[in-house]
């Protein structure tokens, strides 16, 4: 009965509506910097710096964040994801032929991916404990419930009794959001009076079960409610809808008080994109705190304008990165860009 209530998205926003779990959500997003990073396989890295040999000029397919470094010395030069060469190098490298055009179809880096993905067991040993131990505990738990609750019915029958009807009352919120979802789904008619109810779970459910059904100025309130998991999922579906009315409420959001909020907020900029969003994103980047907005700001603004470019071992890449960003900002012209 309660499985329709139970999926990843519901579990989220719930966690982030409710206090201690959003104080245990805020702690792992400040703390996971370098695990979220290194674990992620190249081609999902939000940037990545590649060793070309020297004069390499043709690149046919540069991903947003790439930089393409030229140098005659790669396994010297540290941050490097891998080395393109035609001869063995004593650090991770593709063997390619470097007169013809690099990466069509991003064919390096998904070889890159594959050979030198150092963390793939990782990632598979968190995907079996979060598949695996963490379903089958909470069944432990309730095998030693039931147990030491029979034995305890011997001798306490009436207090064995309290405790089995304080245990299904705790359900009692989540079988009336199965009621809900139930009612919504056999008339859908009803949505607007959801999406005007005083009640969360009821705004909350016409907004995740049937949004494109929603009004713009709908959307607008939602986007205003106190609840966090409404106000992220109103923002989702304004990303969805690329209209340009939106941005103003959008750019407000990237000061929400609940960091999952912002990251949707940055989301939907890059998706509708414009002057406005990206000078919202430039701004972000410079104020913003948190890695995990920050990173989503950068992508978003990677997708409203791709950065990627081929540059000479001399350069300095952070130069490079705000060079990009300031001509952004002050709408001038760019460097040389690939991609």
């Amino acid at each position: 009965m309660l499985m329709p209530a139970l999926n990843y998205t519901r579990l989220r926003d719930g966690m982030i509506d409710t206090p201690v779990l959003d104080w245990l959500s805020r702690f792992y997003y400040d703390h996971t910097l370098l695990a979220a990073h290194v674990i992620k396989p190249i081609k999902f890295r939000t940037q990545n710096i590649i060793a070309i040999p020297p004069g390499t000029k043709s690149i046919a397919y540069s991903p947003s964040g790439t930089l393409w470094l030229r140098t005659d010395k790669p396994c010297s030069r540290t941050g490097i994801a891998f080395a393109v060469s035609k001869r063995r190098l004593g650090c991770p490298y593709i063997k390619a032929e470097t007169n013809t055009a690099l990466n069509k179809g991003n064919e390096l880096i998904e070889r890159a991916s594959s050979l030198f993905d150092l963390n793939r067991s990782i990632r598979r040993s968190i995907g079996i404990f979060l598949r695996g131990p963490v379903l089958v505990v909470p069944v432990f738990l309730l095998i030693w419930l039931s147990i030491t609750l029979s034995r305890l019915s011997m001798s306490r029958r009436m207090l064995v009794t309290i405790m089995v009807l304080v245990y299904y009352m705790c359900f009692i919120p989540s079988l009336h959001n199965v009621y809900v979802i139930h009612k919504l789904a056999s008339n859908p008619g009803i949505i607007h009076d959801y999406a005007r109810s005083k009640g969360r779970i009821k705004k909350y459910t016409c907004l995740v079960t049937y949004p494109d059904r929603l009004s713009n100025s709908e959307l607008k309130r939602l986007a205003n409610d106190k609840s966090a998991g409404i106000r992220l999922n109103a923002l989702i579906e304004m990303g969805r809808r690329e209209d340009t009315d939106f941005v103003p409420r959008l750019i407000q959001a990237t000061k929400d008080p609940q960091l999952n909020v912002r990251t949707k907020a940055c989301e939907a900029l890059g998706l509708i994109g414009g002057k406005n969003a990206l000078n919202a994103l430039y701004t972000l980047l410079k104020t913003e705190n948190n890695w995990y907005v920050r990173d989503y700001a950068y992508r978003a603004l990677c997708r409203i304008h791709p950065i990627a470019a081929i540059m000479e071992e001399t350069h300095c890449f952070l130069l490079w990165q705000q060079e990009i960003l300031d001509a952004q900002h002050k709408g001038t012209e760019l460097p040389p860009v690939l991609g």
